[in-house]
């Protein structure tokens, strides 16, 4: 079913939703859309906070000449980002997850970015990563190099100690992208102060 989703007024913004949301998150997409996709999805875990921010890139695809994703997350569910994004995503979407070596995912980035800059397709390419990788040096000058629009950090209480490797590795990587969504059900464990490094990312 084709849909114009009214995100925000004035602007109308275009998009086709592959499978349709709740009530719940369309708000979440206009709230994104009023901060202009600098944002967090702190929503209960089964709420589908990854169906929010596959529509969100793209909507933003469509509506902002979006088409490099970067996602970080846990390991343990890199594959079910590439099947989140197939089942959800109406348009075609290239996905390379980097697995192995640190010297293997900088060699299967470089060949991916060389693909898309060369055909230079139609649709998204996403680059999905776990957050054990990105402060490897040859990493993240990589992943700096993809050049990407749009960072999503998955389950980002993982960021929250800004002393960690990983959580400067996905601030500086963050600051160089378009628009960035830090996704969790969990941004606070312990204090008020566990969301601090959430928001000023």
């Amino acid at each position: 079913m084709s849909l114009t989703t009214q995100l925000s007024a004035p602007k109308r913004l275009r998009y086709t939703y592959k499978t349709e949301p709740y009530a719940y998150q369309r708000r979440a997409l206009a709230k994104i859309a009023k901060l202009e996709g600098r944002a967090g999805l702190w929503m209960e875990m089964g709420t589908g906070k990854t169906k929010v921010a596959i529509d969100w890139v793209g909507i933003s695809y469509i509506n902002f000449n979006v088409n490099k994703a970067i996602v970080v997350c846990p390991i343990s569910v890199l594959r079910v980002w590439e099947q989140q994004i197939a089942l959800h995503s109406p348009f075609q979407n290239f996905i390379k997850i980097l697995e192995g070596s640190t010297d293997e995912k900088v060699a299967t980035l470089k060949k991916f970015k060389h693909e898309i800059d060369l055909w230079e397709p139609e649709g998204v390419a996403w680059v999905l990563v776990n957050y054990e990788s990105i402060w490897r040096p040859l990493l993240e000058e990589e992943l700096g190099n993809w050049d990407a629009d749009i960072i999503i950090c998955d389950e980002s209480h993982r960021i929250k100690s800004a002393s960690a490797r990983q959580s400067r590795s996905a601030a500086r990587l963050g600051r160089e992208a378009r628009m960035r969504l830090a996704l969790t059900g969990t941004p606070i464990t312990k204090s008020p102060l566990d969301a601090f490094d959430l928001v000023i990312w």
